[in-house]
């Protein structure tokens, strides 16, 4: 993500940057993969506040977090979801008004966040059951919640 791109997201609120993450990860999951998303992002700023020096490399803020170099596919430039999160970073509005996903994600989010909704899980790491990665080898899985797996 170049500098200038990074900008454009920082200026969304929690609740939007949060909301467009979980629209773009997981927006065709069922509701307890949403909110699992969504609380592995929190899970990761607060494990970010107590532990420094990996908050410095993954983040100890929401955005932060979501913002961290290669930690999110949808935030890579060349990912084929990198213009949709570009639209909604540009004009959160508009892209609220025509994503019904992205209404539904962001109540996701702001229910994390104002504590309406508990977290799920304990996960600070997912990935989809369609890639097998190499850095969850040596991790404990959690949970399976439709086509995420769930990290401790």
């Amino acid at each position: 993500m170049k500098p200038e791109d990074r900008a454009i997201f920082m200026k969304l609120s929690d609740a939007q940057i949060l909301g467009m993450l979980i629209d773009l990860e997981a927006r065709s999951e069922p509701y307890d993969g949403r909110v699992a998303v969504g609380a592995s992002v929190l899970n990761r700023a607060d494990y970010g506040q107590k532990k420094p020096k990996w908050g410095n490399v993954y983040g100890n803020t929401i955005k932060t977090v979501i913002l961290a170099p290669m930690q999110y596919s949808c935030l890579n430039g060349g990912d084929y979801q990198w213009n949709r999160a570009m639209e909604i970073a540009k004009d959160f509005k508009a892209a609220h008004a025509r994503y019904i996903s992205l209404r539904g994600c962001l109540d996701v989010a702001e229910g994390l966040l104002n504590g309406t909704i508990k977290r799920n899980v304990k996960a600070l790491y997912y990935n989809t059951l369609a890639c097998d990665p190499k850095w969850d080898d040596n991790m404990k899985l959690e949970k399976i919640i439709g086509n995420h797996e769930f990290f401790v």
